[in-house]
């Protein structure tokens, strides 16, 4: 072991940079927690949590180096970051942890982390368990999977301008209340040639038309999925994921949402939906998820079940 500076380093590092844009302020907790580890041989700090969740703004591959680092310790979590930080204005998403490196000594790696002594011990099971890894993430769509095809701006010139460079050929949040002369708001009668895009305006969820041949393909449009909102809840361990809704062949959703699975039958889909009303599957998606935010990644330790009706469970109950 290399000499360090100090033997020991405590403190409370900032934990956001600025943002000259005025937009979200990035996290720089993660590169002071790098550098005191380089200065000092036990390091003790108080961060935001949202990292052991993999969750927030700091890097995938930082998160996943910490949850594997030996020398790493988790002292104490608190999902309420108005218990330290009265004050703020905003609490802290995900709550704060304190946190201990000692590079004199290895216990092994976090990997997983729950604040749940009896939740760890159903997460080590999950994973021994589903040897093959397979979990529910594996179906879910990831963000900016219904897009329109080329040909579509081609036809709509001024589509581009009014959607911005930001969004390119995605069919985000805003499409439709950006660009309303490209849609139907009635099911046309040769509704084939249409796909029904499933949206929130003005705060109500519809479902728009849009030619079909604008839409780029991918495997969730041919089959019967479930919808559920990309932000949903809070975070807290526990909470039902509200307003789930089943989408037939030939519709598709915003990025407000993300599509689960891509099934033959709409038995499949409710098997589904019944799944996700389980006390079993809340508290494996609160493993992960400990903000609003419900993207695929929060959905890796649910395990894939067989929703068919060759399945051991019997999802007509």
């Amino acid at each position: 072991m290399s000499k360090k500076m100090f033997d020991f380093v405590i403190g409370n590092p900032p934990y956001q940079g600025e943002n000259e844009n005025n937009g979200r302020k990035p996290p720089i907790y993660n590169i002071f927690m790098d550098y005191t580890y380089m200065c000092a041989n036990t390091v003790e700090l108080i961060t935001p949590a949202r990292f052991l969740f993999d969750a927030g703004q700091t890097p995938k591959s930082w998160n996943e180096k910490m949850l594997n680092d030996p020398h790493f310790k988790i002292l104490h979590y608190e999902p309420n970051s108005d218990v330290y930080f009265p004050s703020l204005s905003t609490p802290i998403k995900g709550g704060v942890v304190i946190s201990i490196r000692d590079s004199s000594k290895a216990e092994g790696p976090i990997k997983v982390f729950t604040a749940y002594e009896e939740l760890n011990t159903i997460t080590k099971k999950i994973l021994t368990i589903t040897k093959d890894g397979v979990f529910l993430d594996s179906i879910i769509s990831s963000r900016g999977t219904y897009r329109t095809t080329s040909d579509f701006f081609e036809k709509y010139t001024f589509a581009s301008q009014r959607l911005g460079k930001g969004t390119g050929n995605m069919i985000a949040s805003n499409f439709f209340e950006k660009i309303p002369e490209v849609f139907k708001t009635e099911k046309p009668d040769d509704g084939e040639k249409y796909i029904a895009i499933l949206a929130r305006v003005n705060n109500s969820r519809v479902k728009s038309y849009l030619q079909r041949k604008f839409v780029q393909d991918n495997i969730f449009i041919d089959g019967y999925n479930v919808a559920s909102p990309k932000s949903n809840g809070t975070g807290v361990f526990g909470e039902v994921l509200t307003s789930t809704e089943i989408l037939e062949p030939n519709e598709g959703a915003t990025d407000t949402f993300i599509s689960i699975g891509s099934f033959k039958t709409r038995e499949e889909a409710i098997a589904l939906q019944k799944y996700i009303c389980t006390k079993f599957f809340r508290a494996l998606l609160g493993v992960k998820k400990v903000t609003q935010d419900n993207p695929k990644s929060v959905w890796n330790m649910i395990p894939l079940q067989n929703f068919t009706t060759n399945s051991d469970i019997d999802w007509s109950k």
